[in-house]
C-alpha cells in the first residue's frame, strides 16, 4: 500500500474522529428515522396491496355509490370497471322517473371519495368522509360515512365476495 493510500485511509478515521457526540448522535437519529420510515412504507405497501387484493375497488366503490343513495348493492348500481389511474365508473337508473345517474369513484387506504360523472370530488368542507371495511370470512362490505356534524351512519352489503 502506497503512503497516499495510507493517507486518505487515515484521513476518513481522523475525519470519524473529529464528529463530535451530539453530531454523531444527531446523524444517528436522521439515519434511523430514515431506516423506519422507508421499513413503514414498505411494509405499509404491502399490506394496502394484500388488503385491496382481496375485494376490487369496483366492488367498493358500488358499496360506497350503492350507501350513499339508498341503493341495493346488488341489483342496481352497476359498474363500468376501474381505468389505469384507479377511477372507477358507476351508474343506476332511478326508478322514479328513469333516468340514468352516472358517478366517478377511487380508492385511498380505507377512504372513498365520489363524484358525479362531470362534477367535483366530494372532498370539500361539508362533504361527508367515506370510509370502508370488508369481513371476508362473512363476504360483508362496510360503507360507513362520517357526516361534518360529527354524526355516521354505516350501511352493510353482504354476500360481496372476496375475488
Amino acid at each position: 500500500m502506497s503512503e497516499e493510500e495510507t493517507g486518505d485511509k487515515r484521513g476518513i478515521v481522523d475525519a470519524l474522529g473529529e464528529v463530535s457526540w451530539p453530531k454523531f448522535i444527531g446523524l444517528t437519529i436522521i439515519v434511523c428515522a430514515m431506516i423506519i420510515a422507508a421499513f413503514y412504507f414498505v411494509v405499509s405497501g404491502i399490506i394496502e396491496n394484500e388488503r385491496r387484493s382481496i375485494i376490487s375497488d369496483a366492488d367498493i366503490c358500488k358499496g360506497a355509490i350503492a350507501a350513499v343513495m339508498g341503493k341495493p348493492y346488488h341489483s342496481s348500481v352497476r359498474s363500468g370497471g376501474t381505468n389505469s389511474f384507479g377511477i372507477t365508473e358507476l351508474s343506476y337508473v332511478r326508478q322514479s322517473d328513469n333516468t340514468l345517474w352516472e358517478f366517478r369513484c377511487k380508492i385511498s387506504g380505507d377512504s372513498v371519495v365520489w363524484a358525479t360523472k362531470d362534477g367535483p370530488w366530494r372532498t370539500r368542507n361539508g362533504d361527508a368522509e367515506i370510509l370502508w371495511s370488508y369481513q371476508p370470512n362473512r363476504g360483508e362490505l362496510i360503507i360507513r360515512q362520517i357526516f361534518s356534524d360529527g354524526s355516521s351512519s354505516s350501511k352493510s352489503f353482504r354476500g360481496v365476495r372476496a375475488r
